[in-house]
């Protein structure tokens, strides 16, 4: 098949074609198509692991130590049936006189 060069209708389509692939040929595609990531590091040393460990083993004693004398009943009452808000709520409603459906 022969192209048509002549037509104005193929003209205008080449001619939009060409300054689209002349704008895509300008653009610097490692900045547009960038992007970051998080660089991961291993550390093979077995001191740095020791304190590294030893951080995070007191962090999680703290926040236990804490939680536990902030709200020591709450410790205490875990494991029984009517610690549960929905328990209790049902209890009253069944020791007013009212029965269950």
């Amino acid at each position: 098949m022969r192209r048509c060069g002549g037509c104005p209708a193929s003209l205008g389509r080449n001619n939009a074609m060409a300054s689209l692939w002349a704008r895509l040929k300008r653009v610097n595609w490692d900045d547009t198509l960038a992007y970051s990531t998080v660089k991961t590091v291993t550390v093979r040393d077995y001191r740095l692991g020791l304190v590294h460990y030893f951080c995070l083993l007191l962090i999680a004693l703290y926040i236990i130590v804490w939680s536990v004398r902030r709200r020591p009943r709450a410790w205490a009452q875990r494991g029984k049936p009517d610690s549960c808000a929905a328990n209790r709520a049902r209890a009253a409603y069944l020791l007013a006189g009212r029965s269950s459906a």
